[in-house]
Order: structure tokens, then sequence, then C-alpha cells
């Protein structure tokens, strides 16, 4: 049996996270992937077990995900967004995991928007990735 360390790899997915197996065996991480992955797209528990830290839930805001999904997407939104997503991943920085958080928007199509999300420290990029977010608003079903 092969012992394995860090988090479990999630991956993003247009209908929710997922996992890689390969001989059995999931994927695993030792980076903040699965605790940004989270950040954005979890939900209030007690506490959370991420690389080996608890995490209380009081850090995990978890506000920018239903805020896309229930806004239809104008500028004012897309930079409501980016104030959400900011604060979902700001306790990095409060816990010292970061100096600076950057976030930078592109609208890929229609309802298509593209996050992407960098963590620096002072000797540089700590930890970087693109999130796609669909904008699935439609008036009336998302209680507006």
């Amino acid at each position: 049996m092969q012992l394995q360390e860090g988090d479990i790899l999630l991956v993003d997915t247009e209908d929710g996270a997922n996992v890689n197996i390969s001989n059995g065996i999931l994927q695993m991480t030792g980076g903040f992937d699965t605790a940004v992955y989270l950040s954005i797209y979890g939900h209030d528990d007690s506490q959370l077990w991420m690389n080996g830290i608890f995490i209380d839930s009081e850090k995990i805001k978890c506000q920018f995900v239903p805020y896309c999904k229930g806004s239809p997407l104008t500028p004012a939104t897309l930079r409501k967004a980016e104030q959400l997503l900011y604060a979902d991943l700001e306790w990095f920085k409060k816990d010292g995991i970061c100096t600076k958080i950057e976030i930078n928007s592109s609208q890929i199509d229609r309802n298509t928007t593209n996050f992407s999300v960098r963590l620096l420290t002072d000797s540089g990029i700590l930890w970087q990735n693109v999130f796609a977010i669909n904008w699935n608003y439609q008036a009336g079903t998302n209680g507006n």
C-alpha cells in the first residue's frame, strides 16, 4: 500500500469537482489547490483540514460562486464577483501564507468568465490558477 501525503486534488469541472484516480490511487497535492478550491466552492463546516492545517470555517466565506450563479453578468456584477473572490481567499493573507492576492477576469463568451488567481509572496508566485465561471442566471429562477 502506497502512503499518500497532502490533500486530495479537486479538479474543477463544469458540474462541480472531480478527483483523478490512477491505478486505484487518488491524485494528491501538496500545494494550495484544495484549500483555494474549497475556499471558493465549499460551504460552511466547523473546520476544514487542508495540508495538515486546520482551518476554522469563519475563514471560509464561499460567497463568490453563489453570487455568480445568482446574478446576471454585467460590468457591475463582474466587479462585485472579483471583490467576493478576493474576500473568499483573503484568509491566505491574514494567516501570512501569502502577501498579495491578484485577481484578473476576462470574458470568454456571453456567459463565461475566466478568473485568474495568483497568490504571491515577497519572493514570487506561491500559487496560480484560472477558474471558469458560467453565469447561468435566469430571472425568476434564482430568487430574483
